[in-house]
């Protein structure tokens, strides 16, 4: 049977120690493992802070795994994650592979360093200026 290639990302309850957020990985990989699952990317576990909180948490262990598995291991990878205590969220994605070529080919955080590097030239920051200023003067009236 055809194999699709999946990304499970997760958040590890933050009160766990630190020793044992590996083990909490570790057994995550088992996981996959156990339902004829591959795992071809890790990106490990490293303490975070939540944009919100979740379940009353503001800080969580974030990580991802990228797998190749079986589509019909998915709902039972799925099942058994919904069962995981140290799992405070998760979310099981399906990978489609021509995104993969493009993401895997883009450099780290591009779109960040993209909008840094838009410097404007004196003449556009003139412009731009003058522009604000026409906007600013129509509010007024």
């Amino acid at each position: 049977m055809e194999q699709n290639t999946y990304e499970l990302a997760f958040h590890l309850l933050p009160n766990i120690e630190e020793s044992e957020v590996a083990s909490n990985v570790e057994h995550l990989k088992g996981l996959i493992a156990q339902f004829g699952g591959t795992i071809t990317q890790v990106v490990e576990a490293k303490k975070t802070r939540l944009s919100y909180p979740i379940r009353h948490h503001r800080y969580a262990y974030f990580g991802y795994f990228h797998f190749n598995a079986e589509p019909a291991a998915i709902a039972k990878l799925n099942a058994q994650m919904k069962l995981e205590d140290k799992v405070l969220r998760y979310l099981l994605l399906v990978l489609d592979p021509k995104e993969m070529k493009n993401v895997l080919g883009q450099k780290k955080h591009s779109h960040y360093e993209a909008s840094n590097d838009s410097a404007h030239t004196p003449r556009e920051e003139k412009q731009l200026d003058q522009e604000i200023s026409t906007v600013l003067d129509k509010m007024n009236e």
